[in-house]
């Protein structure tokens, strides 16, 4: 009766150590797809050409995201800052993300020629922003700036992290 009590304790121990060597293998972990970071890309608009640049993506404590949505670039003599689209907020789909935004006031640092470029001024846009992101890390969105009531740029953005 001894004898048999220790082989089943034995065996149900055995079946413990067993279930947890399982339980910690590599093979059982699941790497969880982070939102923020680098996708490096191809930013494309008619009038500025193709850029290849990289959009960021940064993580806000409020759990919505900042988007380097334009790189900077040269158009004739003038030269444009990079903008970035604050607090958007990205829904997630069974795919992965999806994000739209529109935000006024945008401001895109414009210096024109020798003299602007030490005072540059600031050309106000309206953005309207729309993307998705999936969870393999492809990063799609177009953005329109208004400017005046007009689209001045229409930038698409094709990435990957």
């Amino acid at each position: 009766m001894i004898l048999s009590k220790k082989i089943l304790f034995s065996a149900i121990a055995l079946i413990g150590v067993a279930f947890s060597a399982t339980s910690c293998s590599d093979d059982d972990k699941v790497a969880t797809f982070s939102v923020a970071g680098t996708y490096d890309g191809v930013f494309t608009e008619e009038k500025v050409g193709t850029l290849n640049d990289a959009s960021v993506i940064t993580a806000n404590e409020d759990g919505t995201y900042d988007i380097l949505v334009a790189p900077s670039f040269t158009l004739g003599s003038a030269e444009f800052g990079a903008m970035t689209l604050r607090k958007v907020q990205l829904v997630e789909t069974e795919e992965g993300y999806t994000f739209q935004n529109e935000a006024n006031g945008v401001k895109i640092t414009y210096a024109g020629n020798e003299a602007q470029r030490k005072y540059p001024s600031i050309l106000e846009f309206a953005a309207h922003l729309d993307g998705t992101l999936s969870k393999s890390g492809k990063l799609d969105f177009t953005l329109d700036l208004n400017h005046a009531n007009t689209v001045f740029f229409y930038y698409t953005f094709a990435g990957q992290k």
